[in-house]
């Protein structure tokens, strides 16, 4: 009786050239995905707070020292603000604009994986790596974002790479550019985007070959080098500072207590220990099972490994370790596209058929469920409005259909080997499909699913625009100069999404709104928080403030369905009282 072998992914299928048509293909998909209905949602909270320091930035042609309300902000990560500033500039105020530097970062990303892994393994291996790359959901979803994680995140992977391509070759220069690259994802993003690509590459280095002391004082100088540009970036809006004491003690209290701080504390551990460890897996899915597998083929071919491959991967580890201590959950995204690399590198040892095809078989199946659901998705058209009580845009909703049919095609082209998609893709057999099809279903979701949530539940655009509309017909006179914002902050999309030329005004109580506005109309912006309001209705009432009903509440919209309650505001229309010469609180008749 003749026995049927199963076909899976053999060491074979990841050895070869990439065509110039695969190329192609591979780049044409990344930009659909980054690129398509980058503007339809609207613009989350520290995308606003970014894309208004930019906006105001251009306004006050205030380059080295970012404002925010017209106040000076003291970040240190205000790269990411140049970064930005341009597209605004060329794009107007526009979310495609803000997120521009996103979705280029992605994609220089995407050339850092591919250039780090044609040194590490091969070039089949590290396209591979780059098309699960572009399919995971952390990437698409910080890369789809106007956050600057993503080019905090590429800076890493580019520095990484540059090194390996230029070994060998001048050091003080190769170092110089490995460090300056790494500073500029720090200014970007965080720390971890320069002790991540120097544990790897240091780990490398010590244990491919010995260095002589030339090659640590070459090092050093090009270290040093990149630290005072560095701290000069830093300091720069200090030193065009006219209270330079204030401003430095603020600029060194960022560093220790921002973001970018990695110190940590016991009580860190306990609050946000347990999700920091479960953020990677989450940021590589749907790919988490088949690069266990991978982990799993690298520990079992450990010793056949090169020395290089092995020192990449303990530094790799060392720094995701370092970077989950950190417990900064941003942190971890300089690490993914290395920890992704070396996961499809366990994938091609030998004897790794048998840890690999479970996984695969997930995956595949897995795929062809999703992709029929997505295509399926048709038939629920008729039922959007009856459900969730609105309609999204034609567009968007055929769009997991065509990606669902597409999806399930590719899968269902690859039933041999050495088959059309294969010939296509230069993916491996059977895995390949997988790849594909999860890069289209994720880079769906992204582009479609995520846009339609933020849009309608998640973001405060159409509240913020609304407001405005019913402002101009409580005050025909309506300027920013008469918005006057109760014991809160003021939100970056009320600034950004109504384009304010002039800052807005924050009190703490009333009186002080009897001083600047004395007999003036003025709009009164209120967190909806009942203790608050109930003290704002008691000034009110002791200053013979008489509110007219709410011009708008965050209630009367979706907004206040996913937001927290600090983020939501009522809206009232005023007449201050006075004249400015009687500023004693007046009884209510």
């Amino acid at each position: 009786m003749e026995t049927v072998k199963t076909e899976t992914v053999s060491s074979s299928d990841f050895a070869g050239r990439i065509l110039l048509r695969q190329e192609l293909l591979f780049w044409i998909t990344a930009c659909v995905l980054l690129f398509i209905f980058l503007d339809t949602a609207g613009l989350r909270d520290g995308e606003l707070f970014r894309a208004e320091v930019c906006r105001e930035m251009l306004l006050t042609r205030s380059w080295f020292q970012p404002v925010f309300n017209w106040e000076t902000v003291n970040n240190i990560s205000f790269l990411g603000y140049w970064l930005t500033a341009p597209f605004i500039w060329l794009f107007g105020y526009t979310e495609a604009a803000v997120r521009m530097p996103g979705v280029l970062a992605a994609l220089a990303c995407l050339y850092g994986v591919r250039m780090t892994g044609k040194v590490l393994f091969n070039e089949k291996i590290a396209y591979m790596a780059g098309w699960m790359l572009l399919g995971s959901v952390g990437f698409l979803l910080w890369g789809r974002s106007g956050s600057t994680a993503m080019p905090g995140m590429a800076a890493s992977i580019l520095a990484v790479g540059w090194f390996f391509r230029m070994e060998g070759k001048s050091v003080f220069f190769t170092m110089l550019i490995f460090y300056l690259l790494c500073f500029a994802g720090v200014l970007c993003s965080s720390i971890s985007a320069l002790f991540v690509p120097v544990t790897v590459v240091f780990s490398w280095c010590f244990a491919v070959r010995d260095k002589a002391p030339n090659w640590y004082l070459k090092n050093l100088g090009a270290f040093c080098t990149a630290a005072l540009f560095f701290v000069f970036l830093t300091f720069l809006p200090v030193l065009l500072s006219e209270n330079r004491t204030a401003e430095a003690a603020e600029v060194l209290k960022n560093l220790a207590l921002n973001k970018n701080a990695w110190l940590f504390t016991p009580a860190d551990w306990r609050e946000y220990g347990h999700s920091c460890l479960w953020y990677l897996p989450k940021m590589l899915l749907p790919w988490s099972p088949l690069l266990l597998a991978g982990a799993a083929g690298l520990v079992k071919n450990w010793n056949n490994l090169s020395a290089g491959i092995r020192a990449s991967a303990a530094g790799s580890i060392l720094a995701v370790i370092i970077c989950i201590l950190t417990f900064k959950e941003q942190s971890l995204l300089a690490a993914v596209p290395l920890v992704l690399l070396l996961g499809c590198g366990g994938l091609t040892g030998p004897g790794a058929n048998k840890w690999i095809f479970p996984a695969v078989s997930i995956i595949y199946y897995a795929m062809l469920i999703f992709s029929s659901v997505f295509f399926c998705s048709v038939i629920a058209y008729p039922l959007w409005r009856k459900l969730i009580a609105f309609s999204p845009p034609l567009p968007l909703l055929l769009w997991p259909a065509a990606m669902g049919a597409l999806a399930w095609f590719a899968l269902f082209l690859d039933h041999r080997r050495n088959s059309i998609l294969t010939v296509a893709t230069g993916l491996p057999h059977r895995l390949g499909s997988s790849i594909l099809a999860g890069a289209v279903l994720t880079g769906c979701c992204m582009s479609v699913l995520q846009p339609i949530i933020n849009s309608e539940f998640g973001c405060g655009k159409k509240f913020f625009r609304r407001l405005q509309k019913q402002a101009l017909r409580e005050l025909p006179d309506y300027s920013s100069h008469k918005v006057i914002f109760y014991r809160s902050r003021i939100p970056a999309g009320f600034l950004f999404y109504n384009h304010l030329f002039s800052p807005v005004t924050r009190v703490e109580n009333l009186r002080e709104t009897l001083k600047k506005f004395p007999g003036t109309r003025v709009l009164l912006l209120v967190k909806a928080d009942k203790e608050l309001q109930q003290k704002f209705k008691e000034e009110c009432a002791a200053l013979n403030i008489r509110l007219t009903h709410p011009v708008l509440s965050a209630g009367n919209s979706r907004w206040a369905f996913c937001c927290s309650g600090e983020a939501h505001y009522s809206a009232f229309s005023a007449v201050v009282p006075g004249t400015g010469k009687n500023l004693k609180p007046l009884r209510r008749p």
